[in-house]
């Protein structure tokens, strides 16, 4: 027993109405509690294992009744340094395990960090009364060494809000020489996401903690039994995704969190158990039974050898890739499977399909045609192998079972490669091929992305590897050629951007569209009565143009139902905003002379309540330099991969791929801004990235003039070079971002009678569009009569 680790368990699962009840939380508090004092698990003692959870009965009148409230959950977290004994005068433990599950969000400092926060049970409305548990630990346990190793796991939303995060109060303290405590902090969701639950073994489960659960019990171990930080990651990264129905797995709703977060790395061991054995069912023919089956490992080693005796032949295996293999004579016929499976209990059923790509020892492997996001090499444990880059090619040295993993902002997309041990093969034609290669000659398919393997004599390709327009789709609200859109709002919304729904001006256009993804939720709710239910287009004083409800154009009654609405107008500054629980939320729309802005967005929940779905304004996709809606244009799709990897914060961008789109796509100015931006938050610049800057800064002038967005731009790439002056926001909160920074240094810059100046201290949500929260109409102050042109 580890006698000198303690936990605290925080479920929070009764809420105000107004946020909606919750059924996970309670479930996943009792498995973890579970693992916790199990010997074979945490193996802490039951009494050193402090629980704060819902009580039992009704929700309080009142939410400020409510518990376990703010003070509740921080007294209790801090009332564990009080048990501890001292060690050298000083209160020290081994291990703190932390686990919180209930609604969460994320908060955004003034210093632009973004803290994950639990909403306690008095939380409402828009009252986000919360504890913000990673910074009290960090500064009231992990900075003054009170323990030696803190673990903290969040299974909680991390969608924004426009509050700051409570501060941590505690006595500081630093030991002598300072604190050499280790900190893991694993959480749900990525930025703006939303953790799911789903029905596992008959409740309502979290996916990302029975994926935790299922790692921590033998899953993530390795041949030792034991289980790092990172081996845990990997595994819950792999896995989590797989717990989700296939509607919500497969959607394009970008809110659903499919990937975890690991904010603290460490090689830290988090736990030691036996390597769980996961049942897979091979499928074979009824002209198999008799034949030789083999089962080989990772590296093509085999671990498993009998004879098909029937149809279905069973086996344990522990978690990773695995090929199996039906024997005939000198040839065979094989599939690569993986486990733990899709299901709920990690089990998996195969058949010999063979739908993997092969390739051997020595090859090279490198990216012919590629876009911004990710490609990674993940090997049969989960752990990244290979980084795929246009820069290099890598080669293959080893043999083994890797998956292909392309990353789409929070979505993941893969296939199987096997690669052999290197044979000799026959010269053909000037060339190295093997039988199951294709011509060197082949030209490589059409497609976002194009792992070619090379033969190492010749440098040709062997085999072409695509995830093609069908395979991978892009999680955007714009109905592209390469999304899950209805191919009828595909049609309709080509078709309605060329003719105007409204006239209230003209030499510039708006085209907007709001789309519903229902399918993504866990329990689909009702349909919205009206997808641009709230929306307006308003003048740069706030007063309503058009109401997007009356005005637009109505797609099909029920699920994934969707509006359009061509605006003819005057050049100039607008606010398109929405009505939300929240409150008012506003964007800036800059019409462009001789262009149409086109804004598509999904719907999202800004609360639990029925009638809380309205158009989500951060999330909206942005077009500028067209005169009409093309969804089969390649630099549109290009434009929503940026902004989904600007979205990621430059998490999973390829630098090379980037220059190449900012050098070659030059018809779309926003690709060419949010590219821009994407491409200095790499790093510092090189001198080469300068020029290609300067070129594109060149370039979006001529195209847009006095746009806020090229303005800010201009400000990293330049400087704050003479005396400018901005007034109105930007679309982009990178720009918004780059013009407070270089107020900093020159506050003149920022009228301060100005609607920029405004939405200083509103700012709500992380982007990549520019949202603020609208302040009570008796507060603003106008200077202008009608729309402004840019300044």
């Amino acid at each position: 027993m580890a006698k000198n680790d303690w936990a605290i368990v925080v479920g929070i699962w009764r809420y105000h109405p107004s946020l909606g009840k919750l059924e996970g939380p309670k479930n996943d508090a009792q498995d973890f509690f579970a693992w916790l004092k199990d010997p074979g698990g945490g193996d802490v003692p039951e009494v050193q294992i402090k629980k704060i959870l819902s009580p039992a009965g009704d929700m309080p009148r009142s939410p400020a009744d409510a518990e376990p409230n703010e003070v509740t959950v921080n007294k209790e977290i801090v009332k564990v340094l009080e048990e501890l004994p001292k060690e050298n005068g000083v209160k020290k433990g081994g291990r703190l395990y932390v686990y919180v599950a209930g609604h969460g969000t994320e908060m955004r400092e003034p210093g632009g960090q973004d803290t994950k926060v639990l909403l306690t049970a008095n939380a409402f409305g828009t009252e986000y009364n919360h504890s913000s548990i990673p910074n009290i630990l960090r500064a009231c346990v992990v900075a003054p060494g009170h323990f030696a190793e803190v673990v903290l796991f969040m299974d909680c939303c991390a969608t924004p809000a426009k509050v700051s995060a409570d501060p941590p109060k505690c006595d500081p303290f630093l030991p002598p020489g300072g604190s050499n405590a280790s900190f893991v902090f694993m959480h749900a969701a990525k930025s703006t996401r939303k953790a799911r639950a789903t029905e596992i073994g008959g409740k309502m489960r979290g996916v990302f903690t029975q994926a935790l659960l299922m790692g921590l019990r033998g899953g993530a171990s390795d041949e030792h039994g034991v289980i790092t930080a990172h081996a845990l990651f990997d595994y819950v990264r792999s896995n989590m995704r797989k717990l989700l129905r296939p509607e919500m797995r497969e959607s394009d709703d970008p809110e659903t969190s499919q990937i975890p977060e690991l904010k603290e790395e460490s090689r830290l061991l988090v736990a030691n158990a036996p390597r769980t054995k996961f049942k897979v069912e091979v499928h074979v023919g009824k002209a198999d039974v008799g034949k030789e089956l083999r089962v080989l490992g990772g590296s093509l080693d085999v671990v498993s050898r009998r004879i098909a005796e029937a149809e279905v032949v069973e086996e344990r295996l522990p978690a990773g890739l695995y090929m199996v293999e039906i024997v005939e004579g000198a040839g065979r016929r094989s599939e690569v499977f993986e486990l733990p499976g899709f299901s709920e209990t990690g089990d998996a059923k195969v058949a010999l399909n063979e739908a993997y790509r092969t390739v051997q020892v020595g090859d090279h492997l490198g990216v012919t045609k590629k876009d911004p996001p990710k490609l990674e090499l993940i090997d049969a444990s989960y752990k990244p192998y290979i980084t795929l880059s246009r820069e290099r090619d890598h080669t293959l040295t080893r043999p083994g079972l890797f998956k292909i993993q392309a990353f789409i902002g929070n979505q993941i997309r893969e296939s199987y490669l096997v690669v052999r041990p290197r044979v000799v093969a026959p010269r053909v034609m000037g060339i190295f091929s093997t039988i199951e290669r294709p011509s060197a000659r082949r030209q490589p398919p059409e497609g976002p992305y194009v792992v070619s393997a090379m033969a190492s004599a010749s440098r040709a390709p062997g085999f072409e590897y695509t995830f093609g327009t069908v395979e991978l789709t892009i999680p955007s609200p714009a109905p592209l050629a390469a999304t899950n859109a209805p191919p009828s709002y595909r049609t309709h919304a080509a078709r309605e951007s060329r003719t105007p729904t409204v006239k209230i001006g003209r030499g510039s256009s708006l085209f907007v569209c709001v789309r519903d993804t229902l399918t993504a939720k866990p329990n689909p709710a009702k349909p919205v009565p009206h997808p641009a239910a709230g929306l307006h287009l308003r003048d740069i004083e706030g007063r309503s143009l058009v109401d997007f409800e009356r005005a637009s154009k109505r797609g099909p009654e029920g699920k994934a139902a969707w509006t359009t609405c061509t605006v003819e107008l005057d050049p100039g500054v607008y606010r398109l905003s929405v009505e939300t629980p929240v409150g008012t939320l506003s964007q800036a729309v800059i019409a462009t002379r001789g262009l149409q802005t086109q804004i598509f967005q999904f719907l999202r929940d800004y609360g639990d309540a029925p009638d809380s779905r309205r158009a989500d304004l951060q999330g909206a996709a942005i077009f500028l330099g067209q005169a009409d809606f093309r969804p089969g244009r390649s630099d549109l799709r290009k434009t929503e991969l940026v902004r989904v990897a600007l979205r990621e914060r430059g998490g999973t961008v390829d630098a090379a791929a980037l220059q190449d789109l900012l050098t070659q796509s030059r018809a779309e100015p926003m690709l060419q801004i949010m590219g821009a931006h994407l491409l200095l938050s790499l790093g510092d610049p090189t001198e080469d990235d300068r020029a290609l800057l300067a070129r594109v800064l060149r370039r979006l002038r001529r195209k847009l003039g006095a746009h806020p967005d090229v303005k800010a731009l201009a400000l990293r790439v330049e400087g704050a070079t003479g005396r400018p002056r901005l007034s109105v926001p930007p679309m982009l909160l990178e720009s918004w971002l780059a013009i407070r920074e270089a107020s900093l240094k020159q506050p003149a810059l920022i009228p301060a009678e100005s609607l920029l100046a405004q939405v200083e201290g509103h700012v709500w949500g992380f982007g990549p569009v520019l949202v603020w929260q609208e302040v009570p109409r008796a507060r603003r102050r106008h200077t202008r009569k009608r729309a402004a042109e840019p300044s």
